[in-house]
């Protein structure tokens, strides 16, 4: 089986004014952007257990490039096995 997922989710904080990469505000809201894309692929090896190779790629971007604390525009990639037992 094959499987996957686009998932993106905006927050707008009405009441922070983003920043410049010096420190300084700028006008409007500030707005985050975290945009998550997953493929996997899944195959029965029995009747109790299957196996399940996933790729995610995260994508996260915001009107706030001042980033001395905490990220805010970054890439992320993620991929992992797994075995399953079910009865």
């Amino acid at each position: 089986a094959i499987g996957g997922e686009l998932s993106t989710v905006q927050r707008t904080y009405n009441t922070r004014h983003p920043r410049d990469a010096n420190n300084n505000y700028l006008a409007g809201a500030q707005k985050n952007t975290l945009s998550t894309l997953t493929g996997s692929i899944r195959k029965r090896i029995n009747e109790l257990a299957s196996v399940r190779l996933f790729y995610s790629l995260i994508v996260a971007s915001s009107n706030n490039k001042y980033e001395a604390y905490m990220p805010y525009n970054y890439t992320g990639n993620s991929f992992g096995l797994a075995y399953t037992i079910s009865y």
